[in-house]
């Protein structure tokens, strides 16, 4: 979250564009809701006039019409937002980068003495990326699903209290779990990132010197240490994704656990 905000303060030139897609995502994430609340009431009326208890076409018909035009209001502002959000990790992309490399030429000429060039612009670029990637999975899913859960949790108060609850109970389970599932991933993810980066910075130099390292014959020897900076990568990845599948176990299980809960009360 400190680093999510640190983002946030420097990109304040794109802090409109973010506060758009934010009413965007929070008016569409409350049409969703509509058409099922809506069609509740088509079922009763089409029930009352079957079982002669009353009921209105009329009200049927609006009840339809309405149902269809929420459904395609919903649906533009989604793809509004969806298409905003992907234009603002673009731009956020660009400002981030220009920032980056504009820091990059104003650094005194002993820094590049001691750090490989390839190191410097696989960080960047792996950087940039995986802001870029989080801002488009904000803005198109993570948000949405949040704010829809909210909702959904307000509407299942109206009928079921008890249900409310247990759905209510499944969202700080879910957030302490993968939080703990975060943390673990990012602490063996900086561990594989400097392996990554003297590798991606090796071959890079290798590359732009070629020449240079044929004619000292050391192809063998720069092919072994990638190889064995690959193989070391490897090992932390398969400990990394034991503890994330483990977590993801436990997410599932009180997921099933809320479930139960929930068939019993019901």
């Amino acid at each position: 979250m400190k680093n999510i905000w640190k983002i946030i303060q420097i990109s304040k030139p794109l802090h409109k564009i973010a506060i758009i897609i934010g009413a965007l995502i929070l008016i569409s994430s409350s049409l969703e809701l509509a058409p099922p609340i809506l069609s509740k009431f088509i079922v009763d009326e089409i029930i009352n006039q079957i079982q002669h208890n009353g009921g209105s076409l009329d009200r049927l018909i609006f009840l339809l019409i309405a149902t269809f035009l929420l459904s395609l209001l919903g649906v533009i502002l989604t793809t509004a937002s969806d298409r905003l959000g992907d234009h603002f990790a673009g731009k956020l992309r660009k400002f981030l980068t220009e920032k980056f490399y504009d820091k990059v030429l104003t650094l005194p000429q002993s820094y590049f003495d001691g750090e490989v060039s390839g190191k410097i612009v696989n960080q960047l670029n792996r950087a940039i990326q995986t802001i870029q990637n989080f801002i488009n999975g904000s803005t198109n899913f993570m948000l949405p699903t949040f704010l829809q859960s909210i909702f959904t949790i307000i509407v299942l108060a109206h009928y079921s209290i008890p249900i409310a609850i247990f759905v209510a109970i499944l969202f700080p389970i879910y957030l302490w779990l993968s939080f703990l599932s975060t943390k673990s991933w990012g602490v063996r993810e900086i561990e594989k990132n400097k392996y990554e980066d003297l590798n991606r910075g090796r071959i890079t130099e290798v590359v732009g010197n070629i020449k240079l390292v044929k004619s000292f014959n050391s192809q063998l020897s720069e092919f072994k240490f990638i190889a064995e900076n690959l193989s070391d990568i490897n090992k932390i990845y398969a400990k990394q994704s034991w503890v994330f599948h483990m977590y993801d176990f436990a997410r599932n299980f009180s997921l099933i656990l809320i479930i139960l809960g929930i068939s019993i009360v019901a």
